[in-house]
């Protein structure tokens, strides 16, 4: 069950990064700890374990609601478009695995980001704007320029909105962050209809471990 629970958080932590990608296109708004814990896992080079990439469970709690929401529940239309954008990121990881040019110049840039905000281990200075508008700068220099490019769907005056536009791109390169992740620890699509009894039971396990906070 290691494995599933590893495959769980990270695909929790890609729903978790597209719910707030369609949260912020349509309303403007996000939960503040959510969108830390998702920025913040751009900057955990070296995990010991999958958790720490997103500061423990809690940092986790919606993506964990997420995964039951549409793994156990099946409430797919519902979360259409978390599917849709978290389809489209795995995509984009696949692709982007016969490019590791691409892959080594994201790393290089959020290394130099995370010494430019000086970004630690207790999760402070994401809130710094600058740092925001980066990640979405890094964002719109590589992962969009590949086809077929992620279309994000909102109102239109957010979309039009410079801080916005940068919020969401940032969290558009959180959510390939996961789908890199969860390629990593073994996760694979086929296993969302074959195996799904296994997350279901992650999903189980985590919400049973959440209670206790």
């Amino acid at each position: 069950m290691k494995d599933y629970s590893d495959r769980l958080f990270s695909l929790a932590g890609l729903f978790q990064a597209t719910h707030l990608v369609n949260s912020v296109a349509r309303t403007g708004m996000a939960s503040q700890d959510d969108l830390n814990s998702c920025l913040h896992s751009l900057f955990v080079f070296d995990p010991e374990h999958t958790l720490q990439v997103y500061g423990g469970l809690k940092g986790l709690r919606s993506g964990i609601r997420l995964a039951d929401e549409i793994l156990c529940q099946l409430e797919l239309g519902q979360h259409s478009d978390v599917i849709r954008y978290s389809q489209q990121l795995v995509n984009l990881e696949q692709m982007l695995q016969g490019a590791p040019e691409v892959m080594r110049e994201i790393g290089a840039e959020l290394s130099r980001i995370q010494q430019h905000y000086a970004l630690s281990e207790n999760r402070e200075g994401i809130q710094d704007p600058g740092c925001e508008r980066e990640l979405g700068q890094l964002y719109e220099a590589t992962l969009s320029q590949f086809e077929p490019r992620i279309q994000v769907m909102g109102r239109r005056g957010n979309l039009d909105n410079a801080e916005v536009k940068q919020r969401i791109r940032a969290l558009l390169l959180a959510g390939f962050r996961s789908a890199v992740l969860w390629r990593q620890v073994g996760g694979r699509r086929w296993q969302l209809f074959f195996r799904r009894g296994l997350y279901r039971q992650a999903v189980r396990a985590s919400q049973h471990l959440l209670s206790a906070y």
